[in-house]
């Protein structure tokens, strides 16, 4: 097995991610983070936060889990190739929050910049085997860095309730490995490691 290190930049107010169109490319380092604001904005801000979150975690879940089955059936009648975001439901559901959230994807090399479905995550990623190393910036990248591996993400038991049927379907969907803090084993997470082809931590 091998690993990749990703490194992006998350920009405001579009959520606009840099990845080195190698795997491995050295690391680029992200602008310092402005300090965070107070009174009237910041509450707005984490009003607008927890409303979001409500959104996504409830009520989405079961949309993106109809769409996921009838796109998928329409594409079993056509005989079309599933694309990437209609493997799983997860995988519908994160798309959807990606897409609705304007998030692109811009390579560092290249300058490229896609925000099309399949082109949010990284090229050739099916054909990788190993664990990525993804570096949390912000809330959003529990959304962005799972889609952009394509794979299952480690997960604690406090992230996942906090996501309420979003996290349940990532369960169900096989994307989402859950540990307890304190209770899980090194040697346990290995096992459940095991199973995923990908996975990020």
């Amino acid at each position: 097995d091998s690993f990749v290190s990703l490194h992006r930049v998350v920009l405001h107010p579009a959520l606009v991610c840099t990845r080195p169109s190698t795997m491995c490319a050295p690391a680029v380092h992200a602008p310092p983070i402005e300090p965070k604001p107070s009174g009237l904005w910041f509450a707005l801000g984490m009003l607008f936060l927890v409303l979001d979150q409500a959104f996504w975690g409830l009520p989405m879940p079961f949309v993106a889990l109809f769409i996921w089955a009838t796109s998928r059936a329409i594409l079993a009648l056509t005989g079309y190739e599933v694309p990437l975001w209609l493997v799983t439901p997860w995988d519908t559901l994160c798309c959807m929050y990606l897409r609705g959230h304007g998030v692109r994807i811009l390579d560092a090399d290249t300058g490229a910049s896609t925000g099309a479905a399949d082109g949010l995550a990284i090229p050739g990623i099916t054909s990788f085997r190993g664990v990525l190393l993804m570096n949390h910036r912000s809330w959003g990248d529990f959304v962005v860095d799972p889609y952009q591996g394509h794979c299952a993400v480690v997960a604690r038991f406090a992230a996942v309730a906090v996501t309420c049927f979003a996290g349940v379907l990532g369960r169900l969907c096989s994307r989402v490995i859950m540990i307890e803090r304190g209770k899980t084993s090194r040697a346990q997470l290995l096992d459940m490691c095991r199973s995923h082809d990908r996975y990020l931590i």
